[in-house]
């Protein structure tokens, strides 16, 4: 759902549905000839086979690397002047479908899609600031986010599954699918990941949009779904404590963050909205509002403490490791017993109530024309924003 800023991420996304096909290969490699790795990402009818074509001469057929994938693979001699892929009709073996340009040979050994020439190509990116406030410490995440691709995900489910999403868009339904991460290099499997719609208006939309929720520890950067192309999709970081931790402590486990609330669009349901407005210190008209807490503070402790002051540095031996463990597993479990009690609304809102309390009053002075003290001002704003970070030089 990376600094306050979306690092965002063009993903391949298809909906596929597989059928496992095996045949030999049409052409004959000698043993004097290197052979090499063909492989691409396909998503052919079921009657439809495929193939890669060398040198405009030779054709050796492809088969799926496992039952349920859309990465098509052969070991072929190395092409002289070029090769493309081709679609077979599985009954007469004629040719259907050809790619109508040929592949330069290097490309060989790399995780092709289907139709697209490239692999990679270099894109322009915004220019890195040459300092960030102090305050951010992003985690590096180059491997998990290859620039200059574009990364397909596979997203398996059953057809029903799917068809409710869909058909009951209005509706908060969550599905779960096995997923298949595919960049130029590398494939990655993940199991029982949880597929939902995003957004509120744009549910309405012929496109939609999609929440995917990996187990622990998983991560991605692309999109695919189970039999019919859907296009290219922009892969937004979700605003969790995860990217809190990545953002302002390197990723850090034991940073302690803040409260993160979230403001939603105008709802109906809701007398007030998320804009920041002062409704007086009573927490009632807040509990009208369209907030709500995204992410609950982490209780803070001295290891806590040291951990956002030193995280950089702070490397603890394995009997410290083994403390902080069993400190981190009699929390979880308190967090679970408090869950079950009812949550009070003054913890939740009080630091809301507080910053929209102390932008009314310096509106107030702005309006009125009062005469503010400009070192005292900057140390007043900086209680409630880090201000380095939010206009940045």
């Amino acid at each position: 759902m990376l600094p306050c800023r979306s690092s965002v991420f063009v993903c391949q996304a298809i909906v596929l549905l597989l059928l496992l096909f095996s045949s030999p290969c049409q052409g004959r490699a000698t043993d004097d000839q290197a052979l090499v790795q063909y492989k691409v990402i396909a998503t052919p009818k079921g009657n439809m086979d495929l193939a890669v074509v060398i040198d405009d001469v030779h054709m050796y057929r492809m088969t799926r690397v496992s039952n349920d994938s859309v990465l098509y693979a052969v070991s072929a001699p190395a092409a002289a002047h070029g090769y493309r892929y081709t679609q077979l009709n599985h009954a007469t073996q004629k040719n259907e479908t050809t790619e109508a340009f040929v592949r330069a040979p290097r490309q060989a050994g790399l995780h092709e899609f289907y139709g697209r020439q490239w692999v990679y190509r270099r894109v322009k990116t915004l220019p890195t600031l040459k300092s960030l406030p102090q305050a951010y410490d992003r985690r590096d995440v180059d491997h998990l986010h290859p620039q200059n691709e574009i990364p397909t995900l596979h997203l398996q489910a059953s057809a029903r599954d799917i068809d409710n999403l869909h058909g009951y868009y209005l509706q908060d339904i969550s599905i779960e699918a096995n997923a298949t991460y595919i960049t130029a290099k590398h494939t990655m499997p993940f199991q029982d990941v949880k597929i939902s719609l995003s957004g509120r208006s744009t549910r309405y939309f012929s496109k939609l949009s999609y929440n995917l929720n990996l187990p622990k520890g998983g991560k991605l950067d692309g999109l695919i779904i189970n039999d019919r192309a859907i296009g290219l999709f922009l892969l937004i970081e979700r605003y969790d404590d995860h990217w809190l931790r990545n953002e302002f402590a390197a990723g850090d486990k034991h940073y302690a963050n803040g409260i993160l609330y979230k403001g939603d669009g105008n709802i109906k349901t809701k007398k007030y909205k998320a804009d920041l407005s002062y409704h007086g210190n009573a927490t009632a008209p807040y509990e009208q509002t369209s907030y709500s807490v995204e992410v609950e503070p982490k209780q803070d402790d001295k290891d806590d403490n040291d951990a956002n002051n030193k995280h950089k540095k702070h490397k603890k031996d394995k009997k410290g490791n083994k403390d902080k463990k069993n400190k981190d597993n009699q929390a979880a479990a308190g967090d679970k017993a408090d869950d079950k009690k009812k949550k009070d609304p003054a913890a939740e809102l009080g630091d809301l109530i507080a910053l929209t309390k102390f932008i009314d009053e310096r509106l107030q002075a702005t309006n009125n024309k009062t005469a503010l003290n400009q070192t005292n001002t900057l140390a007043l704003w900086n209680k409630h924003f880090d201000i380095d970070g939010y206009f940045i030089k």
